[in-house]
């Protein structure tokens, strides 16, 4: 019995050791070190998430590395006044992401440290499950969530699902088991204990390389004259959103790339015997049963408000309509809507990644073809429909009409048939926006527009 439940099994004396530890010291607190420089629109959303939905004793500490923008000092300076239990830092000039990260650890003094990107979204119980997988063995040192965007660990959204949908299905399937993996900071554990025999990050490094040092310090510890053995490990019960690029987004393309480059070239000159371990790792074989595909079953939401799908030709980062619908899908989802994005591409042969701001997977069709044969078993069977674009609308009527459980909606946010290359299809986009069920637009300019090319009335509701 206990050969063929070996996960379980596996599962529960993890917990077991990690409850006794915990037990035997007491619930002791985090201070969660938040570096910010710039990025007002994802540190808000990072905050408030840690606010709400963290249940373990936590202290925030968060050090704005002298941002650019007035906007971002403003209001953290307005947030520390409003929550004077945590702290906030200014430095008087830039240093740097490790020498931010230092300044915050050496101003705390809890016994745990989790070190958090400003462009990350926490999920429901993530830090006590980060402190169960850190004391689940006294060789794990640093610990990773999962997340959807990041170097190596990454495992991608699922199609039609968002971040919280995954997180609850991990917590569902996990077997505890804490794959040993190769960390990135963008949510980075460990105990004061270890800053205390290795130090801090190497602040050498700007902005990228000082992650993977640290972890090198800590496996290569030579403790009592033998290798320690120490570890890093995923907390493979836990899925955070990381929307990556964020906190750095006020770099150009050419900063970017320079501190990558020499970041690489200071962590290879120390540490020449990281080829050798990386030949000997296997990163995907490690993280094959958690990139696998979730049953339905599993990570469906449990009774949503209603359903509604966007309906794109792109996803792209480019795209400003899309921006546009990502916020208002990310919004729907965290309030208890089931809300998803269907994407036709126009070019099956062009793939490229959908805009990091969007919280879920988006699901591809190859063509309208596909869209309409299969939209019901890949998306919902029972919702609202939404056309993004006029030139949408004659797909979206085609899946809705005859339908009594699909409602088709048209969300303009420009006047497509004025901007449209050619008079047919100027034509064919006014008969199109004719056949949505209701129409919705952002814009009072657009509203009357469509009013007089569709020959609709409606009303418009400020804000």
């Amino acid at each position: 019995v206990l050969e063929g439940n070996s996960s379980l099994v596996k599962s529960n004396k993890n917990k077991t050791k990690s409850f006794q530890n915990i037990l035997s010291k007491g619930p002791q607190p985090v201070d969660i070190v938040v570096p910010v420089y710039g990025g007002l629109q994802v540190l808000v959303h990072c905050l408030t998430s840690v606010m709400l939905r963290t249940h373990w004793p936590f202290k925030l500490i968060v050090v704005d590395d002298c941002s650019p923008d007035m906007a971002t000092k403003a209001w953290l300076k307005e947030w520390g006044k409003a929550n004077p239990v945590h702290t906030v830092l200014f430095n008087k000039k830039n240093r740097g992401f490790a020498a931010t990260v230092n300044r915050g650890i050496e101003h705390g003094d809890a016994p745990y440290i989790c070190v958090l990107n400003s462009d990350v979204i926490i999920t429901d119980n993530w830090l006590f499950k980060m402190v169960l997988a850190l004391e689940a063995d006294e060789k794990n040192k640093i610990v990773n969530p999962c997340t959807n965007n990041t170097a190596l660990i990454n495992i991608d959204l699922q199609e039609g699902y968002d971040y919280q949908d995954m997180n609850r299905a991990f917590e569902l399937l996990s077997s505890h088991e804490y794959p040993e993996v190769m960390p990135t900071g963008f949510c980075f554990m460990m105990e004061r204990d270890l800053i205390n025999q290795i130090g801090t990050f190497d602040e050498g490094y700007v902005s990228y390389g000082e992650e993977t040092d640290f972890w090198m310090r800590t496996i290569t510890r030579i403790v009592n004259g033998e290798v320690s053995n120490w570890k890093a490990v995923l907390a493979d019960d836990t899925y955070i959103f990381h929307e990556r690029g964020s906190s750095f987004n006020v770099f150009t393309a050419e900063e970017h790339m320079g501190y990558r480059k020499a970041g690489a070239s200071r962590f290879h000159s120390l540490w020449p015997t990281f080829k050798q371990w990386n030949q000997t790792f296997d990163m995907t074989k490690t993280l094959q049963k958690l990139r696998s595909p979730i049953a339905h079953s599993l990570i469906k939401k449990e009774n949503p408000a209603y359903s509604v799908c966007f309906v794109v030709y792109s996803t792209e980062q480019g795209c400003g309509g899309m921006k546009v619908i990502a916020d208002i899908v990310n919004y729907l989802n965290e309030v208890g809507v089931e809300a998803k994005v269907a994407h036709i591409r126009r070019n099956p042969t062009l793939k490229a990644p959908p805009l990091p701001s969007l919280r879920s997977g988006p699901i591809i069709f190859e063509g309208v073809d596909d869209f309409l044969h299969n939209f019901e078993e890949r998306v919902f069977k029972s919702g609202v429909v939404v056309a993004a674009t006029g030139e949408l609308m004659s797909a979206v009527a085609a899946l809705t009409t005859n339908n009594p459980r699909l409602t088709s909606l048209h969300f303009s946010q420009s006047d497509d048939v004025s901007i449209s290359p050619t008079k047919e299809q100027s034509k064919a986009i006014a008969e199109a926006n004719k056949l949505a069920e209701y129409t919705i637009t952002n814009s009072k300019w657009v509203a009357e527009k469509m009013a007089k090319s569709v020959k609709v009335s409606g009303h418009i509701s400020v804000g």
